[in-house]
């Protein structure tokens, strides 16, 4: 902490290593040792409230240089005993303010839409970013991280993942980006992944697209599906991407937003919706017996030897069961 406060946090020049960062830096560089990558998880669309800028604003008001970094509705009027502060959190969470979006034209739901993000915050995420792709700052990043998982990547606009893309490959040619792009109305459809992996946003997305149907040949229920009907979603599905995209889409069972594949595998509900007991009091979390082990590793083999790139939710590979989030997190 001692270290931290010692910064300003606005100005990079000052931002100084901590113990967890050099290990950090450590590990990247024993990972490569071991032909191993290293992606991290960023959220550019919001921070949390103890974020340093956020902090600032919030006592400040419009005073704050950071007054413009986030979606302020409204200022608090101080000559009254009410607060009227209020501002954007992402889907209405106030704990996650959301970042200043400028210059937006909205498009269809779901859909890449032009804008860009405030000058300041694009400027502050391009140092972090930086930071992690080359620590020591000698312009090789061979001791950098490898890629980047975007979380909620539809909200935020396009021009700025395309110059957040440019960034990035001007360091390291070979950086992955991997977006989050799940719903475009939940539960019913999800998004089209083809708009945003032609070249100029991202390499990838997390690829729920193949779960969703795949989930439903296998297990029957609610999203049950013929043979046939899997097969032409996926003709579907994987013909509107380029070859090294198919095979670059992050084919994900289970992740730390949804059950653990097991767990997905046992019950028969609908994709992602009351798949846990205080939304559906019959959503099974007991532990999986012989059968759904047997369909487990069967769906394994497919995910393994399918189109695309295999993600395993850490523990699933262990055997974890759990419901959706907190309990597929213990």
């Amino acid at each position: 902490m001692e270290i931290i406060a010692g910064e300003n946090p606005a100005d990079p020049t000052t931002w100084q290593w901590t113990n967890a960062d050099t290990m950090f830096v450590s590990l990247v560089k024993e990972a490569h040792k071991r032909n191993m990558r290293i992606i991290l998880d960023f959220s550019w669309n919001h921070t949390g409230r103890q974020f340093w800028a956020w902090k600032d604003l919030v006592k400040n008001q419009q005073n704050s240089p950071y007054a413009d970094w986030y979606e302020v509705n409204r200022f608090d009027d101080p000559a009254t005993t009410a607060n009227e502060f209020d501002y954007s959190g992402w889907v209405g969470t106030k704990a996650l303010p959301e970042w200043k979006k400028v210059g937006v034209v909205k498009g269809e739901e779901g859909k890449p839409f032009e804008g860009t993000l405030h000058p300041g915050v694009k400027d502050h995420i391009f140092q972090v970013t930086k930071r992690w792709m080359d620590p020591n700052n000698d312009g090789d990043f061979s001791d950098g991280i490898d890629g980047m998982r975007l979380d909620v990547a539809d909200k935020v606009p396009s021009g700025f993942w395309r110059a957040f893309r440019q960034f990035v490959r001007s360091i390291n040619p070979e950086f992955y980006l991997v977006g989050e792009n799940w719903w475009k109305n939940w539960p019913d459809t999800l998004m089209d992944p083809a708009p945003w992996v032609q070249g100029d946003i991202f390499d990838a997305v997390m690829h729920y697209q193949w779960y969703k149907p795949t989930r439903g040949y296998f297990i029957g229920g609610v999203d049950s599906l013929s043979k046939q009907a899997w097969q032409d979603s996926m003709i579907r599905i994987f013909g509107a991407y380029r070859p090294e995209t198919a095979r670059a889409m992050m084919n994900v069972a289970g992740t730390h937003d949804s059950p653990r594949m097991a767990t997905s595998l046992k019950n028969k509900n609908k994709y992602k919706y009351h798949c846990k007991p205080p939304e559906d009091p019959t959503y099974r979390t007991d532990y999986p017996l012989d059968d759904v082990w047997a369909l487990v590793k069967l769906f394994q083999v497919h995910q393994f030897t399918f189109v695309g790139s295999p993600h395993i939710f850490n523990g699933d590979e262990l055997g974890m069961w759990g419901a959706d989030d907190p309990d597929n997190r213990k």
